[in-house]
This record gives structure tokens, sequence and C-alpha cells, in this order.
């Protein structure tokens, strides 16, 4: 592999270096699975909640002091989505 490369003109010399991702500073809410911490929520919303952690990672939930809540997941913009 060391010879391929240059041998079909391709680079091979590092040219950036990506440090190894810190893990954030805990702030001191609840974790994101703590389903009865999240307010405003009736017991509908929180079978909802609930569901929307066993969602892909690119999700979003969204919910007003009324009550009324929302997910989304996935596509470009999920926190849009679940707002609008």
């Amino acid at each position: 592999m060391k010879t391929f490369l240059p041998g079909i003109g391709m680079p091979t010399d590092r040219e950036y270096q990506v440090s190894d991702p810190q893990a954030p500073s805990p702030t001191g809410y609840a974790s994101v699975d703590a389903v009865t911490a999240v307010p405003f929520l009736d017991a509908h919303g929180r079978e909802g909640y609930e569901n929307f952690l066993h969602q892909y990672s690119s999700r979003a939930f969204a919910v007003s002091d009324s009550g009324a809540w929302s997910w989304a997941e996935g596509g470009d913009d999920p926190v849009s989505v679940a707002l609008a």
C-alpha cells in the first residue's frame, strides 16, 4: 500500500493531525434518559419522549410550557423540524 498510492501520483504525507475528541464537562442537568425530569409533559408526552430516546442519534425533542411537544429525527436539521 505504501508504494501503490505514490505510484499512481497520490499523496501519502500527513497534512492534518486531528486531536482526540474531548468529553464535555458535566452540566449538572439531568441525564438525557431521565424521562421524569422533562418539564411540562403529561403521561402521553413522557411516552413520546421515551419513544424519542430510541430514535436515530440525529434527533431533537421540543416541549412548550403549555405541554405541547414534538420530536424529529434524521435529516439536515431535526431541531427546526421539531420546533415547527
